[in-house]
């Protein structure tokens, strides 16, 4: 599973993460961490199945 990668992808990585860090408290970290855990089991999870290995680069894209 090749995934290209793009500039705009890189942007777009580098602000989502911004916004993830900026004032997070503790309960917002468990909020973040829980939206990103729902993010993993409905969208990206079921394209893993029968595949060997995960390729970080395909997680990654996916959430974005």
């Amino acid at each position: 599973m090749k995934t290209q990668w793009h500039i705009k992808d890189l942007i777009d990585l580098e602000y989502f993460l911004h916004m993830d860090r900026g004032g997070i408290n503790q309960r917002g970290r468990t909020d973040v961490d829980a939206r990103d855990r729902q993010i993993y089991l409905k969208n990206i999870q079921p394209h893993l199945t029968g595949s060997p290995s995960i390729d970080r680069r395909f997680v990654i894209k996916s959430w974005l």
